[in-house]
């Protein structure tokens, strides 16, 4: 990559909670000790090694977000996983695996 790209050029790498599976201490942070009991999670955290690495030793503007799905009542109903809970709830949303 020539130099001019690699100026212009910003990774954003989406992780998981997945990554501290079980881990009994609250609220979590990237300094959390991992605990991945799936591929998944495994993966996740590969990924977070390998945006370090291409930050620290490649100088790549590489940045990572460890992110927490929920699903609450006072979502909107717009909501992409709620417009979908209530269309199956109402049987109005056809899947060709269910």
């Amino acid at each position: 990559m020539d130099k001019n790209r690699k100026k212009n050029f910003k990774l954003f790498y989406a992780s998981s909670s997945h990554i501290f599976e079980d881990s009994k201490i609250y609220p979590q942070n990237e300094k959390t000790t991992k605990l991945f009991r799936s591929n998944y999670a495994l993966v996740k955290y590969l990924g977070l090694k390998v945006c370090e690495y291409y930050r620290f030793k490649k100088r790549i503007f590489c940045s990572a977000g460890i992110l927490y799905t929920h699903v609450s009542k006072h979502i909107s109903k717009n909501f992409l996983i709620k417009e979908l809970a209530n269309k199956i709830k109402k049987k109005k949303y056809k899947s060709r695996f269910c």
